[in-house]
């Protein structure tokens, strides 16, 4: 991705790919992600965003990994201001575990992901993906967020 907080960098292929997963115009559903964005308000600095990621396992291609299942996937995210700025972005590898029976229904259905960035007061919009590693599958999401001036 072209942004990492401010400074610019050449982009890998992983990188390249998800740039085009987030950017999509039309939402990946191949695999099913949903986004939650909640602020914070930190007087004196700024307002932080949290965006939550929900990421359902039925989606992903598992394999054994130290004898568990496990999935890898390639997320990223991008928060835009209102005149379609990146301000800031994460890109990175997860593996998901598939959880054990004891957990509650819910809990065996979905992962989740947490990232966060301090803004000033504005409009933005939130953008994620998500690919599976093994499957090629993708996922994406997008939500918009009107932090007020502080």
């Amino acid at each position: 991705l072209t942004i990492k907080g401010k400074g610019e960098k050449n982009l890998s292929e992983s990188e390249n790919e998800m740039r085009r997963v987030i950017d999509t115009p039309v939402a990946q559903r191949e695999i099913t992600a949903r986004l939650h964005v909640s602020l914070t308000p930190m007087p004196g600095v700024g307002t932080k965003v949290l965006a939550t990621v929900e990421i359902d396992r039925q989606g992903l291609a598992f394999d054994l990994f130290d004898g568990k299942p496990a999935a890898d996937v390639d997320i990223g995210g991008i928060l835009y201001d209102d005149k379609g700025k990146p301000i800031n972005s994460i890109v990175g590898r997860l593996r998901i575990l598939q959880r054990s029976s004891n957990g509650s229904a819910t809990q065996q259905k979905r992962s989740i992901y947490r990232f966060s960035t301090l803004v000033p007061g504005g409009l933005y919009q939130v953008r994620v993906g998500i690919r599976d590693l093994k499957s090629s599958r993708m996922g994406s999401a997008v939500d918009w967020i009107t932090v007020p001036k502080i």
